[in-house]
């Protein structure tokens, strides 16, 4: 898997900034779970399940199936991308920036 920097980054809409307390507890939490080595797996559900449990807003195509992306138990998503095997592949997650 190679790092390619357009893919990695999250966006979040938040009501007020974070304080740097809550940014480095941020930055704490998720270097925890990359450590926990979760397995990273996929499998296909049906284009129904998958509105019903994901909010997909994709048209419908006949006999479609959707992939759903896990991080261990802890992160379930549709999604098309590549992944790494389990989260011990992840650098260290180590800056967190604010835009408001």
């Amino acid at each position: 898997m190679s790092y390619r920097k357009k893919k990695s980054k999250c966006d979040f809409i938040l009501t007020e900034p974070p304080s740097e307390n809550q940014i480095k507890e941020i930055e704490q939490k998720v270097n925890e779970i990359i450590k926990q080595n979760l397995p990273v797996t996929h499998k296909f559900i049906d284009y129904d399940e998958a509105v019903e449990k994901f909010k997909v807003r994709v048209e419908k195509q006949e006999n479609e199936k959707i992939r759903i992306t896990s991080v261990g138990d802890f992160d379930h998503c549709p999604c098309i991308g590549q992944h790494v095997e389990n989260t011990s592949e992840i650098c260290v997650f180590t800056e967190l920036t604010c835009n408001f």
